[in-house]
């Protein structure tokens, strides 16, 4: 279940601190001693109180959202759909205008340099009240540009650190895309951007609740719910199955960057686009395409599929398909882990766990002389994060033909309920007090020194097996003893 608390790392350095050993010393025996080589449990269940297990119940993973290709989004609660304006738009800001980022659309090209009617992304900036603004072009020569606060800055080191945000920069394995990852510190907020010769492809992540229902831009509201992600900057929200012409004009270009408002200190080199008319993916016509050629390319990607289509740019479409691949893994790699919370073991008795996983399951048992009494004896960890039943408890069992049963027959079968009642409730705490045994001593064998508890002796000597084996002797361990495992 994730471990129990440690007060120290196994790296922990400082006065009176060696690496390793003070973790070994305050956090590895302990356990070893109360609960992996001792008998009793009722010291497991001591030390899991002082420590208790740790799991990831209260962590909220991040949200990715994303703007790819010939631009495909998908919101921050997980809706689709594809949007090809020319300008400079609100890609997402929260409510109070504390955290902006805005993207640059332009018109693209197909291989022969003839321009298509649909666009890509060509530049990002963003920056939030307590950070420096960054600004990412891609240059016609197919370099980069990066901009701090409007001055051209150099990025040479993987990673750079500027007033309130940090920059990371790495190439792909080919080479022909350069990512930056940009991750701001006071914000939950991070963006990573693929940049290739041909466009950018943007990756936004947001965890933590303080953004629920506050964003606004292309990326919807974050609210969890996709049926209202579509809300223009005059607060309408239009249907979540509005075509694709709905959406770019209604919902789309309100979000284009009014002069007041933009981030970009380059002005945008927007082409002739008086005629443009964006090519809506549900109204695709190309009878001098061979489809056959978009599935030997793209197989059932939709969005690869229609950037080929398109803009005949294979490139464009490979990169679109390889960005999507990338964002269904990191959609996977967030998802909420469910975990069932820790089972106790019971006192008198004892269980063993698969694990905390969905599925896994455990089993309980009372040692001899105790039943087990409410729960059950196994029980599955199920999808909503909570056991199939409750932890059990072990009581005394009572013999069948003992005084107490034979009174509650002979009682039962006479007329004096109530005195019959009180007779049995008197001679039960009588018996019971008869039966009580005495609190046993502790066993020096089991209380005392881990490193004087032959279980543990056994598995230590078994770590010389094939040669010597020794650590440096804890401050605990009587120089006297034990040479064979210390020096």
């Amino acid at each position: 279940a994730g471990g129990t608390r440690s007060r120290y790392h196994i790296h922990a350095q400082g006065e009176e601190l060696v690496p390793f050993f003070s973790y070994f010393q305050n956090d590895l025996v302990p356990f070893l001693q109360c609960c992996q080589y001792a008998f009793n449990n009722s010291l497991c269940q001591r030390f899991l109180k002082l420590r208790p297990p740790t799991t990831c119940q209260a962590y909220t993973p991040p949200t990715p959202a994303q703007a790819a290709g010939d631009p495909h989004l998908t919101t921050l609660d997980r809706k689709d759909y594809t949007f090809n304006g020319i300008g400079d738009f609100v890609l997402l800001k929260d409510v109070n205008s504390s955290m902006v980022v805005q993207v640059r659309a332009v018109q693209t090209r197909d291989t022969a340099g003839i321009l298509q009617n649909a666009t890509v992304f060509s530049a990002l900036a963003l920056k939030t009240e307590t950070s420096d603004k960054i600004e990412i072009y891609k240059t016609s020569d197919g370099a980069t540009d990066i901009l701090v606060n409007s001055e051209i800055v150099e990025i040479v080191d993987a990673t750079s650190n500027f007033n309130g945000v940090k920059l990371e920069r790495s190439v792909g394995d080919d080479e022909s895309v350069v990512n930056f990852l940009i991750v701001f510190e006071n914000e939950d907020l991070s963006v990573s951007v693929d940049v290739s010769a041909d466009l950018l492809n943007v990756l936004v992540m947001i965890s933590g609740e303080r953004y629920k229902g506050q964003i606004r831009g292309l990326l919807g509201n974050f609210n969890g719910d996709d049926n209202d992600d579509f809300i223009t900057r005059h607060n309408l929200v239009l249907p979540s199955d509005s075509s694709m012409r709905d959406l770019h004009y209604k919902f789309g270009m309100t979000w284009e960057v009014q002069g007041n408002e933009s981030l970009f200190n380059r002005s945008g080199t927007v082409n002739n686009a008086i005629n443009y008319e964006p090519i809506f993916l549900e109204e695709i016509r190309n009878p001098e395409l061979n489809f056959s050629v978009v599935l030997e390319l793209c197989g059932d990607n939709k969005q690869c599929q229609y950037d080929y289509s398109v803009t005949g740019n294979e490139q464009i479409a490979k990169g679109t398909m390889k960005f999507i691949e990338k964002f269904k893994e990191i959609e996977s790699d967030v998802q909420k882990v469910v975990r069932c919370p820790f089972l106790e073991v019971p006192v008198n008795g004892n269980r063993s766990a698969s694990g905390y996983a969905v599925g896994d399951n455990a089993t309980f048992w009372c040692y001899e002389g105790f039943q087990l009494l409410q729960g059950a004896s196994f029980v599955v960890c199920r999808e909503n994060g909570q056991w199939s039943a409750g932890s059990p408890v072990c009581v005394e069992k009572i013999v069948e033909d003992s005084p107490i049963s034979s009174l509650v027959v002979y009682i039962g079968s006479g007329s004096g309920a109530l005195i019959g009642v009180i007779v049995i409730v008197i001679v039960i705490m009588a018996v019971l007090k008869c039966r009580r045994k005495p609190k046993p001593e502790p066993d020096p064998e089991i209380n005392g020194p881990i490193f004087e508890n032959p279980i543990f002796l056994e598995s230590l000597s078994s770590l010389g097996q094939g040669g010597a084996f020794k650590i440096p002797r804890p401050t605990y361990v009587d120089p006297n003893l034990l040479d064979d495992y210390f020096f």
